[in-house]
């Protein structure tokens, strides 16, 4: 495999990674990021795959097939001309009261298995792991394929 690649379909995608950090929150990481997936489609013509392995937010949107997503990488799904994928953010953490909700893959946990998705590192890295490889291989079947919806945002 290439030095770069950690997995297998990392390696027969040819995928290269970029990590995006910032010191807090809000302070631009989203928008950075939808920039660069959005420079590196249209300038590059290379394919971006936007994905945040965790993600707390409550601004969330329903996809086609009712799972949810975060709007930010709906946002940087669109910047790269990808059709949203409930991959891209592999488990998001609504918070609020009384109880907050945990998603994986835009499915909601059973609040006990949200809890202890937490606690249980090992399972926590699968599940990232996992939304990662479908997601590369579901982009890897649908690499042009948009929505309507995402073309027109795109402009």
């Amino acid at each position: 495999m290439a030095d770069n690649c950690e997995t297998e379909a990392e390696h027969e995608n040819n995928v290269h990674c970029l990590m995006i950090v910032g010191t807090a929150t809000n302070v631009g990481k989203t928008v950075l990021t939808a920039a660069i997936c959005r420079l590196l489609y249209r300038d590059h013509g290379l394919q971006p795959v936007p994905f945040k392995a965790i993600n707390i937010s409550n601004n969330s949107i329903a996809l086609d097939n009712n799972a949810e997503l975060s709007r930010a990488q709906y946002v940087q799904s669109v910047a790269s001309s990808l059709a949203p994928h409930a991959c891209m953010n592999a488990v998001l953490v609504k918070p609020g009261a009384p109880a907050t909700q945990v998603l994986v893959n835009g499915r909601p946990l059973p609040q006990d298995q949200g809890a202890s998705l937490y606690r249980n590192t090992k399972l926590l890295d699968d599940t990232i792991n996992n939304a990662w490889e479908e997601l590369l291989r579901h982009t890897a079947t649908n690499r042009h394929r948009t929505t309507a919806d995402t073309r027109r945002l795109i402009g």
